[in-house]
């Protein structure tokens, strides 16, 4: 998913949560049900979802699955993280004067 996720950054999901058009969301590779994907949510459909990588060059998505099941999305990504561990402390007054967002400072 880079730019969007590097390899060494952690995401935050809530199950059960439907991702909307335009989120991440965190599903069930269609081919191979015991790996987990992050990919982008360019559609939805009665019959199942349109999913994307905001890398094409460098993975599969739905131009290469065709319609993910609907029951293949585990959930919403909510929050990404850069590190484990990373502080979940408010922004200092500095950082809230350059209008960043919440998760913008989980990731200095």
């Amino acid at each position: 998913m880079e730019p969007t996720l590097r390899a060494d950054e952690y995401v935050l999901v809530a199950p059960g949560v439907q991702p909307t058009v335009g989120s991440l969301a965190l599903a069930r590779h269609p081919d191979r049900p015991a790996v987990s994907v992050v990919k982008r949510v360019i559609r939805i459909e009665t019959a199942g979802w349109h999913l994307a990588s905001d890398n094409p060059d460098a993975g599969t998505d739905s131009r290469h699955w065709g319609l993910v099941d609907p029951t293949a999305v585990v959930g919403a990504v909510t929050l990404c993280l850069d590190r484990p561990l990373a502080s979940l402390a408010p922004p200092t007054s500095a950082e809230s004067g350059k209008n960043r967002s919440w998760v913008r400072w989980l990731r200095r």
